[in-house]
């Protein structure tokens, strides 16, 4: 018999997921625009925009390497997921330049 489990798919996401709780709700993790421009919230050293960038990066990459048997098909939805996927980190890292930048850092 084989593992019908493939490693590829909805539990390898779900993994991913919990090991970057932070990019679940930015708003949360990151603090509003109006937190951000008062100086509202405490930086810490994961919530530095440079290590964001950084782990942002490490995420995607993992999420990208996890659902390699869906991204890699030929399908529309493949397509729509892997573009997803890069639109999502391509966001989230403005969104890091922008706090950045209004933080002056």
């Amino acid at each position: 018999m084989e593992d019908p489990d493939v490693g590829c798919g909805i539990h390898q996401f779900n993994d991913i997921e919990r090991s970057y709780p932070e990019y679940t709700n930015f708003t949360l993790a990151f603090g509003t625009p109006d937190q951000i421009l008062s100086d509202g919230n405490q930086l810490t050293l994961s919530t530095l925009p440079v290590f964001t960038v950084y782990r942002l990066k490490q995420f995607t990459r993992r999420l990208r390497n996890s659902l390699h048997c869906l991204i890699s098909r030929s399908e529309p939805t493949a397509v729509d997921l892997k573009t997803s996927i890069d639109s999502w980190e391509e966001l989230a890292i403005l969104r890091m330049e922008l706090t950045n930048s209004l933080r002056g850092l």
